[in-house]
Formats: structure tokens, C-alpha cells, sequence
């Protein structure tokens, strides 16, 4: 299904590129609007859009409502998807006659699901990761949730970390590329979602992080000894969990 799309953006917002690429990629008509003065309903009527998506970081928070209820009323407008964390009053509300959709940044592959374009050749991440619940147990552990903008991203990454470590692999040029790759986004966008993880953690409680990752406390915490840290820590896990499963077969 190939229809217009509005990505309702400044043009400066960190998500609006990696966005932008991933539909045009993935063969949508894709166009940027400005939220400011109405434009994005001018736009939308002139590309002859069916589908508006928001970037609601670069929207006014009291703006956003008012935006949506005015797509809500534009006739050719037929779903309306805003990238962010707002909360559940934007999923999919069944008292609207169009689909309204709340995902988080950075989330291509449910993106594209939205569209019924993912991509056939981004593997399934819900399968592909063997020890992918004792990934997501450590990070929830350390005050990651779901609804964090870089969750995906820190999850795949330590993933994939977990996955190598027979070999020390490089972040930059061979593990952030991978996880890129399967979650359907660049590399930068992978390390950047994790910095902005990483920093908002360490503002909550850096103390209980420090403590459960086993880190001196009051390092300077950056991507890469974060993400080592918690890949060592599910391995940990790992080697517990088969120890106590090898002793109770015995």
C-alpha cells in the first residue's frame, strides 16, 4: 500500500531524518510540515495525505490535543500516528472514527507494521534473541522501562552484545551497525537512543544503577560501559540459571 504521509516535524528534530528515511525506504510519499500555524493541514490537503504522523517532542504540549481534533475533522485524513511517550489516552481510542495510533520514538519496525510495509528482510526481534528475557529483566532492573524512548535500542545492543561475546566486538563499527540493522534504523540513531536512555537513568537514581551493574561508584557513566556492564551482568544470569537448572536434573 503506497499513500502520502505528513511527518508533522521540525525540520531540526533529531528524530526527523531517521523517520523521514524509513518511510521513503520503504516506498511511502513521504512529507515534512511544520505544526506552527496550521501548516500541516495545508500540506496535508495538498499532497492529498491519508495519514499524518506527529513528532509530539516537537509539538507543544497544549498544542498536541488541539492538533490531533483538527486532523480528527479533515475528510481525507485517515489515521493519525504520533511518535512519543504521551500516554494511553492516545492509543487507538475506539470513539474516534479514525485510528489513532501512540508509538515510541525510534520504533521503525512498528512503524512500518502500521503501514503494512515492514520490511521483509528486518528479522522478527520478538524470537530472534535467545536470552532476550533475561536482557530485559536486568534493564528493567536498573530503572529502564518499555515506555522509555531508547528501550529498543539498549535492549538490542545489549542483545547483541551477549550474543558475541566469544570476541571482543567493536561498539561503533560492528555491534551498533547490527543493531541497526534489526531494528530497522542507522547506527547514530541506535547510539543516540541509548545516550538519551543512559542520561535519563543515571538522573533517577544512579546509586541502585552503580550497585546492580557493579560499577565504582560515581564513574562516569557513557554508552559503552553501561551497555558492557549489563550484558555482563545477563550473563550472570545466565550461568546461575544453568547451574540451577543442571542441579535440579540431578
Amino acid at each position: 500500500m503506497h499513500c502520502g504521509t505528513v511527518l508533522v516535524v521540525h525540520r531540526s528534530s533529531v528524530l526527523a531524518s531517521d523517520m523521514i528515511n524509513s518511510l521513503r525506504s520503504a516506498g511511502l510519499n513521504t512529507y515534512v510540515a511544520d505544526p506552527r500555524d496550521d501548516d500541516f493541514l495545508a500540506m496535508a490537503a495538498i499532497v492529498k495525505a491519508r495519514t499524518v504522523v506527529i513528532d509530539q517532542y516537537s509539538v507543544d504540549p497544549e498544542e498536541l490535543g488541539g492538533m490531533i481534533a483538527k486532523l480528527e475533522a479533515a475528510d481525507h485524513i485517515e489515521r493519525i500516528i504520533v511518535i512519543g511517550n504521551g500516554g494511553s489516552r492516545y492509543n487507538a481510542l475506539p470513539d474516534k472514527h479514525k485510528l489513532l495510533y501512540m508509538i515510541p520514538p525510534f520504533d521503525t519496525v512498528r512503524l512500518l507494521t502500521l503501514f503494512g510495509l515492514i520490511n521483509k528482510n528486518l528479522p522478527s526481534r520478538e524470537c530472534q534473541h535467545k536470552y532476550s528475557s533475561e536482557v530485559e529483566a536486568v534493564l528493567i532492573s536498573v530503572g529502564l522501562s518499555r515506555s522509555m524512548t531508547g528501550f529498543s535500542a539498549v535492549k538490542e545492543t545489549v542483545n547483541c552484545i551477549v550474543e558475541h561475546s566469544i570476541r571482543r566486538m567493536n561498539l561503533s563499527k560492528e555491534i551498533y551497525p547490527k543493531a541497526a540493522q534489526n531494528l530497522g534504523m542507522s547506527a547514530a540513531a541506535v547510539e543516540r537512543a541509548i545516550r538519551v536512555t543512559v542520561n535519563e537513568i543515571m538522573q533517577n537514581d544512579p546509586a541502585m544503577l552503580f550497585r546492580i551493574l557493579m560499577l565504582p561508584k560515581n564513574c562516569q557513566m557513557t554508552n559503552k560501559r553501561f551497555l558492557y556492564a549489563a550484558a555482563d551482568r545477563v550473563r550472570e544470569i545466565i550461568i546461575q540459571n544453568s547451574l540451577a537448572a543442571s542441579g535440579a536434573e540431578l
